[in-house]
């Protein structure tokens, strides 16, 4: 019995070892592939498990979180951003940022110093500027310029060195001596009515660009004295011309009324003169031109009377009136005999006129109504002439 059961306890082991395969003989695991993006690292780290046993154990995360089984080419940057770079820093954006370059504010800066190393003047350098076309490398902010105590600017003027330079020369040689010696005081405060902005001239987009958009002007509108007085340009000065233009303009329209009036007699008399002669005296058709007036003292006044050689005196229009490049060769329209404060014209008129020697450009109440209550002080480089109104 005992050596039955030992050869069923044999045979039994033999059918087990038969039916399950040795080692080698079994297929290898299948390798991970690169396409599986829900396979977990540690789902591959368990080579030794079937594929079922492993996907049991190690459920997939959600796909945005998945990582890659293999390694993967760097994403490759953005491409918008440094597209937009490149574009703001060609020259054929017109709205993209310039800048001065070192060579350019290095200049500036010498010539400041070379400028401005013999007056007085309360400065403040700021930043290079640049709006655009607009702006100055060098660029300073006036609070007080002048000999001892100085002149106060009010409020302070942004403008480039030369423009300092020369506003302090116009102070010291015009502005003060003539204080003195018609009114009887010293200036203490210049009121700034616009010095740096970056606009064209008279805020029209069709003209050009103006010079006080490079800091290259400064308009003046009043004086203010160590006596409390006050000298405003519109004051002063402004208004006679105003009603200076206001007493043209009535003059010109009653000359206009008093030719009509002439022609329409000389009209009638020549009617009557038909009737007599028997001569048909049915109104003339339309488009036959009107008969000649006889030159009178009121039909001359019509004529355009030159201001500057080729513009009339009526032409008012603000960019031709500019483009003047020489002094009117008439008499002002106030004169210090008809002005109604001789004292303070005759001051502000001296500041006028001794400008046109400092400055390239000096316009003032009678160079058209937009300078009727300041005066415009500026360098614009011209090759011949200056402009002095």
């Amino acid at each position: 019995m005992a050596r039955e059961r030992q050869e069923a306890a044999r045979a039994a082991s033999y059918a087990e070892t038969a039916a399950t395969p040795p080692a080698s003989a079994l297929p290898p695991a299948p390798e991970p592939t690169r396409t599986e993006p829900t396979r977990p690292p540690s789902a591959q780290a368990q080579s030794s498990q079937s594929e079922p046993t492993r996907a049991a154990q190690a459920p997939p995360p959600p796909p945005a979180a998945a990582p890659s089984p293999t390694p993967s080419a760097p994403a490759a940057p953005t491409p918008p951003p440094a597209a937009k770079e490149a574009r703001d820093d060609t020259p054929e954006d017109p709205a993209a940022p310039k800048t001065w370059s070192e060579a350019e504010i290095a200049d500036a800066a010498r010539e400041c110093d070379q400028l401005l190393q013999s007056i007085g003047a309360k400065v403040e350098a700021l930043p290079p500027l640049r709006q655009g076309s607009c702006g100055t490398p060098a660029p300073l902010r006036v609070s007080r310029i002048g000999s001892g105590d100085g002149i106060a600017l009010d409020p302070p003027a942004v403008l480039n060195c030369p423009m300092v330079a020369h506003l302090y020369q116009w102070i010291e040689t015009v502005a003060q001596p003539a204080a003195r010696e018609s009114l009887g005081a010293r200036i203490v405060k210049l009121v700034n009515a616009s010095a740096y902005v970056c606009r064209n001239r008279y805020n029209d987009p069709a003209a050009k660009i103006s010079e006080h958009a490079f800091a290259n002007a400064i308009d003046v509108s009043a004086f203010e004295l160590s006596d409390s007085r006050r000298i405003d340009v519109k004051t002063y000065w402004g208004k006679d011309v105003a009603a200076a233009l206001a007493a043209e303009a009535a003059a010109q329209a009653a000359a206009e009324a008093a030719a009509r009036a002439a022609a329409e007699a000389q009209e009638k008399a020549a009617a009557a003169e038909a009737g007599k002669t028997g001569a048909s005296t049915s109104p003339a058709p339309k488009g036959t031109p009107p008969l000649p007036v006889a030159t009178t003292r009121a039909t001359a006044a019509l004529k355009p009377r030159t201001l500057t050689a080729g513009l009339a005196e009526n032409d008012k229009s603000p960019g031709k009136r500019e483009r003047r490049s020489s002094k009117s060769s008439e008499a002002p329209r106030v004169s210090q005999r008809s002005a109604s404060s001789p004292v303070e014209y005759g001051f502000l008129h001296r500041l006028h006129s001794s400008a046109c020697g400092i400055f390239t450009t000096v316009l003032g109440p009678e160079a058209n109504t937009a300078h009727q209550d300041h005066f415009h002080l500026d360098l614009k480089q011209r090759r011949h002439t200056a402009i002095c109104e």
